[in-house]
C-alpha cells in the first residue's frame, strides 16, 4: 500500500513521464547517475540540473536566459555523421529539441533530485514490503555465513571455536539495504541510499 500511494503522487507520476518522454525509459540508473556527478563528468543537459538555483542553462531553463546565452549556442556547433550537418552541443539545432524545450517546463525543477529519489524509493519500498519479506528471503545466504562466525563465539556450545578474530564481507550497496531491513523494516529510511564506503559492523 504504501507503494502504491507513492506511485500514485503526481510529482512522482511527473517525473516518471519525463523519464519515459525525455531519457527514453524509466529504468533504475542511480549509480550511472551518482558515478557521474561525483566524479565531476559531465551529465545529459536535460537533468544538469543538480544544486543550480535559478536553473543553469540546460534543456529546462528559463526563456529569460536565452538572449544572453545565444552567443555561446552560435560557438558552439560541431560536425554531424555523414550527413555533414552541424548539431549544437548546447542549446537546440532542430525541431525536435525545440519541441523539448517546450515540454521541458511541464516536467518541473529539480529532476536530477527528483530522478535520485524516485530510484532509491523504488528499491527502499521493495526491500522493506511485509515486514521486509524480500530482504529476509535474499540475504538468508548470507546472514547463514555471517552466523557461522558470530555463534562460536556466543555460544560455543558443540562447535569448534573459531579460528578468526576479524571477519570481513564485501558487498554492494544494494546489500546493505536489504541487510539492514532483513532486521527491522523501520532502520532504514525510503529515501536514504547507503553512501560511499559505507560499513555495517557487528561486534
Amino acid at each position: 500500500e504504501e507503494y502504491k500511494a507513492y506511485m500514485s503522487i503526481d510529482n512522482v507520476q511527473q517525473i516518471q513521464d519525463f523519464m519515459k518522454d525525455v531519457l527514453g525509459n524509466d529504468i533504475v540508473a542511480l549509480d550511472c547517475l551518482m558515478t557521474t556527478i561525483c566524479t565531476d563528468r559531465t551529465l545529459p543537459p536535460e537533468i544538469d540540473d543538480f544544486g543550480r538555483s535559478p536553473p543553469h542553462r540546460t534543456l529546462h531553463h528559463s526563456d529569460d536566459d536565452d538572449d544572453d546565452d545565444d552567443d555561446d549556442d552560435d560557438e558552439d556547433e560541431d560536425e554531424d555523421d555523414e550527413e555533414g550537418k552541424h548539431t549544437k552541443k548546447k542549446g537546440f539545432s532542430d525541431s525536435d529539441d525545440e519541441e523539448k524545450h517546450s515540454k521541458m517546463k511541464d516536467y518541473g525543477d529539480d529532476k536530477f533530485a527528483r530522478i535520485a529519489d524516485f530510484n532509491t524509493r523504488q528499491y527502499t519500498l521493495v526491500a522493506k514490503h511485509n515486514d521486509s519479506e524480500y530482504s529476509k528471503l535474499s540475504m538468508g545466504p548470507l546472514w547463514a555465513e555471517i552466523l557461522e562466525t558470530i555463534l562460536p563465539v556466543v555460544d560455543p556450545d558443540d562447535r569448534e571455536p573459531p579460528t578468526n578474530r576479524l571477519s570481513l564481507i564485501a558487498g554492494h550497496d544494494t546489500s546493505i539495504i536489504p541487510m539492514m531491513a532483513s532486521l527491522d523494516p523501520d532502520i532504514w529510511a525510503n529515501f536514504e541510499w547507503p553512501t560511499y564506503a559505507a560499513m555495517m559492523i557487528i561486534e
